[in-house]
């Protein structure tokens, strides 16, 4: 590599203001190196937007990521459309619809399934999950026609009623009761009101979780819902309490329950018992009043199966929804990154002109140069993508399961890629108030860092917070916290006088919202009200994403 190339990957060529600060809003500030440092992470920043299609009004991803040859890729980011074709290509069955490789124990001497979407190791996620995610993928999208299947069609409940969290928990609880009795069970399609936005519409995805992640049933299964839905055949939907009872006592292939009925959670914990009792081994990670208290077998029943539910029904974002992940990201932390992989980048050609001597025919001439330039801006290497990438992949026994099977399931794993860059060591804090205060007791944003300052004793690098707020007020209290680094979502926040939290919900971007709880379940540390269902989502995805054993400090508890 010449000296020309390796200063070109330092300085970016893109129009950049001296004069450009590196204080961005919602960035974590400090010195990037004066001007020329600020100008070449603003030129970087400003090159990953364009490449990765990051612009406010750019909803979908590029078909391929096209990065110039002074542009290094962003850790922080993902290659959204690329991504989704690999992950689309890990689910497919085989000519004659058998299981992908991932999904076989058979082959593997015992050894649990490996469902690309999960991370860490089996202690670092509730018990059997891997094994749970399987047979919950295996039920849901099962292989051929959905022709003569016990159906179970519930439309969507209303986001007049529910938040976008306790929407996910009510489909979590109707999963349970479709399973409990033998039946698949159907969104009806088009009902999801909160997936009637212009990049639904653009994906054909309109009134659809399919538009935010992967589908969740079997597509047969909703078109002949929908079919019935077309022509009247679809039953009345009943809107009375008595759901666990009809469906158990009907006889027909297709029932239909609305989603607003109450007193689901009666029957939601059930489908926990369809494994055992693996739910009982869950180990007391959860913090109240200082204390890890025990949680009797309902809580625990009903802890788990969410869990399992919800990460099988956000395993994968939809390539808007990692779009609109990456552009979370980048805005809350793109400069920080960039401005750091300038740093390291001038270092590196720091380290080898002292090397092979500091005159332009030493550096564009000597092998040592390149080859030191070479690894400094060399693609991925193999530790970076079959180690790193692959954290808590178990694998299985080559001498059992062959050679070249188990390499196809490690490669699936490889392919998938890891979690993008978040900076570390991070702590993940909801704060939930407006209207929430009719269903649990209210906390101040003072009483929450009042946590986060405690775990500074265990982790006393703790700067970042990943701050999940409704509220204005609490972003503005943020400031007054000067050592910390407050991170957040682009969606805007309620007034102070804000007195109901509906209005605001549906005003925001639900994609923009889903990004910072998958953002927040990938931080390090974890404090927030279990007495609110978003609270609860951030916690249950957190103990199937391998940080389980990270544990959740918990301002209230919550009974339901």
């Amino acid at each position: 590599m010449s000296l020309v190339i390796a200063i070109s990957l330092l300085c970016v060529v893109a129009a950049a203001s001296p004069a450009v600060t590196a204080q961005m809003p919602n960035t974590p500030g400090g010195q990037i190196g004066g001007e020329a440092g600020i100008e070449r992470a603003m030129s970087l920043f400003r090159a990953w937007e364009e490449a990765y299609g990051l612009k406010p009004d750019i909803d979908l991803p590029p078909e391929k990521v096209t990065l110039p040859l002074s542009v290094p890729p962003a850790p922080h980011l993902e290659d959204c459309a690329a991504l989704t074709a690999v992950r689309k290509a890990s689910e497919q069955r085989g000519a004659n619809g058998e299981s992908p490789m991932w999904a076989r124990p058979a082959n593997c001497c015992g050894c649990n399934p490996q469902p690309p979407w999960l991370r860490g190791s089996d202690a670092d996620n509730l018990p059997l999950t891997r094994v749970v995610q399987r047979d919950l993928w295996e039920y849901q999208l099962f292989h051929g026609s959905c022709e003569g299947r016990r159906l179970l069609v519930v439309p969507w409940s209303t986001g007049k009623l529910h938040g976008v969290g306790s929407q996910v928990h009510v489909t979590s609880a109707f999963l349970s009761l479709a399973m409990i009795h033998n039946r698949t069970l159907v969104p009806q399609p088009g009902s999801y009101d909160r997936a009637f936005t212009q990049a639904c519409n653009a994906t054909n995805t309109s009134g659809s979780w399919d538009c935010f992640f992967f589908p969740i049933v079997n597509p047969d299964c909703e078109r002949i819902a929908a079919e019935m839905a077309a022509n009247g055949t679809l039953p009345t939907c009943s809107t009375d309490d008595k759901g666990h009872d009809r469906v158990a006592a009907s006889a027909d292939p297709v029932v239909c329950l609305n989603s607003n009925v109450d007193k689901q959670m009666g029957y939601e914990s059930r489908a926990a018992t369809l494994w055992g009792k693996a739910y009982a081994a869950s180990p007391d990670v959860v913090e109240f009043m200082g204390q890890l208290p025990r949680t009797d077998d309902k809580y625990q029943m009903l802890h788990w199966w969410r869990s399992q539910s919800v990460r099988f029904m956000l395993r994968w974002p939809s390539a808007h929804m990692c779009h609109a992940t990456n552009k979370e990201r980048h805005t809350a932390y793109g400069l920080h990154t960039a401005s750091h992989l300038a740093r390291y980048s001038e270092t590196q050609v720091e380290i080898v002109r002292a090397v092979v001597g500091d005159s332009a025919v030493n550096i564009s001439e000597s092998d040592e140069a390149k080859r030191l330039l070479g690894i400094t801006f060399a693609p991925p290497g193999n530790i970076e993508t079959q180690v790193w990438g692959i954290k808590g992949y178990a694998g299985c026994n080559e001498t059992c399961m062959g050679a070249a099977d188990a390499k196809a399931l490690r490669d699936t794993y490889v392919a998938v890629g890891g979690e993008p860059f978040v900076v570390r060591p991070i702590v993940s804090v909801h704060v939930r108030q407006s209207d929430k205060g009719i269903e649990m007791r209210l906390s101040s944003f003072a009483s929450h860092m009042f946590f986060a300052h405690r775990l500074r004793r265990y982790a006393p690098d703790l700067r970042y917070v990943w701050l999940n707020t409704e509220m204005e007020s609490v972003i503005q209290e943020s400031t007054t916290y000067p050592d910390w680094k407050f991170l957040y979502s682009s969606n805007s926040r309620q007034p102070i006088d804000a007195k109901s939290n509906r209005e605001y919900e549906f005003s925001q971007s639900v994609a923009a919202s889903f990004a910072s709880a998958i953002i927040a379940s990938q931080c390090d540390y974890f404090v927030g009200a279990l007495g609110s269902n978003w609270s609860r989502l951030i916690n249950e995805l957190r103990a199937t994403n391998g940080r389980l054993l990270n544990g959740f400090i918990a301002i209230n508890m919550g009974d339901w």
